[in-house]
């Protein structure tokens, strides 16, 4: 049994359109080998509003917490748009987390991706053609209007698709161990697009996962919490 003291600390990081409390029941899970902490980047959740939100806003609440919190090289988990906060936060900061493991992260941006992607996220269709996942984003993001939240995500992919932020040069600076996973069924990311980047990264490894697909509501917490603690219980 690992005692509070031995437990290192990990943070849950949510992706685009999402928040902590997509996180707390995978939290739980892994309460017993580690020291969990949860937070809502600012203009998700309970986060800060905001008038834009950012790679870089997000990489500094990240910051941020690992300062308030005096957390000690954190490891990170970071799911999709998380993933590529967590490395962008390393690779400006070397030497602030300790070990991240990403889930669903795209890494290919361009203007044609980030439109594409953004006809996929129309709030009036969502509520009309997909009601329960609208109100599914409603309890994410209250008591923010996830609409609000799915027009800044616009915003936040038209800024990755014109300059994205993560170069080669910034996957070859990054020093820790990385471990890159992606499912079989994820429809947003490709296999290829992950591998240029664990190629780049030194200290980068490849997992891909079969049966998983990207909407992180329909990963089973369990199968999730398995593959953290196998990857960073060392």
């Amino acid at each position: 049994m690992i005692t509070d003291s031995e437990k290192k600390d990990l943070i849950l990081l949510h992706g685009a359109l999402g928040s902590r409390i997509q996180f707390e029941a995978l939290a739980r899970l892994l309460s017993a080998e580690f020291n969990c902490h949860l937070l809502d980047f600012d203009g998700h959740g309970s986060g800060a509003h905001v008038s834009e939100i950012s790679i870089e806003l997000c990489s500094n609440n990240l910051i941020d917490f690992v300062h308030q919190h005096q957390l000690e090289k954190p490891l990170v988990f970071g799911y999709s748009m998380g993933g590529y906060v967590a490395l962008y936060a390393e690779a400006k900061n070397p030497g602030l987390l300790h070990s991240i493991v990403t889930l669903g992260t795209k890494f290919d941006w361009s203007v044609e991706i980030a439109e594409h992607e953004i006809t996929l996220l129309n709030p009036e269709k969502i509520e009309e053609k997909l009601p329960k996942f609208a109100a599914y984003l409603a309890t994410v993001h209250a008591p923010k209007d996830w609409k609000n939240v799915m027009i800044q995500t616009h915003g936040l992919m038209r800024r990755l698709g014109r300059n994205p932020l993560l170069t080669n040069e910034h996957f070859q600076s990054i020093n820790i161990p990385v471990t890159l996973c992606l499912g079989s069924k994820d429809n947003m990311v490709t296999q290829e697009e992950t591998e240029k980047v664990r190629a780049q990264i030194k200290t980068a490894q490849f997992r891909l996962l079969d049966g998983i697909p990207h909407p992180i509501q329909m990963i089973d917490s369990n199968e999730l919490s398995r593959l953290i603690i196998a990857e960073l219980r060392s």
